[in-house]
């Protein structure tokens, strides 16, 4: 289960890179609410042409419990997220990138998994603590 949460997450985060090729499928389970929030982000981006570029900043994640109740996994986990989005403009002229976000934040949030063909994925999550320009996982 925690492979499966790790392998959800990580083609999350490659969207932000890419949000043109972002796999749902491969993050959450089609039509819950993570799904309908990553595809509503993804449209924004796109829409906006904001990007985060490999090299400016990255995701440390620590997992900090792991439970399972009948139909649902959930996975607490403590981020600090440091990705820069930019502005691309003209993805062909890294030149012309201007920054559009560039905050430093941490949080804690409780993940809810739930099984899709014997692979689970992302449902749901509730944020349990954050802190803007810090780290409060202690990275």
């Amino acid at each position: 289960m925690k492979a499966d949460y790790q392998a959800a997450r990580q083609a999350r985060e490659d969207c932000a890179y890419s949000p043109e090729t972002c796999r749902y499928e491969a993050i959450a389970i089609p039509g819950s609410p993570m799904d309908v929030a990553t595809r509503a982000l993804m449209k924004t981006r796109i829409e906006n042409n904001l990007r985060a570029i490999k090299g400016s900043g990255a995701v440390q994640i620590r997992i900090e419990d792991v439970s399972i109740s009948d139909s649902s996994a959930f996975v607490t986990i403590c981020a600090f997220d440091t990705v820069v989005i930019f502005d691309v403009a003209d993805p062909t002229n890294p030149a012309d990138d201007i920054i559009y976000n560039d905050a430093k934040e941490s949080y804690r949030v409780r993940w809810e998994l739930r099984l899709l063909e014997n692979r689970w994925l992302l449902f749901d999550n509730v944020g349990l603590e954050d802190l803007k320009d810090g780290d409060l996982c202690g990275f």
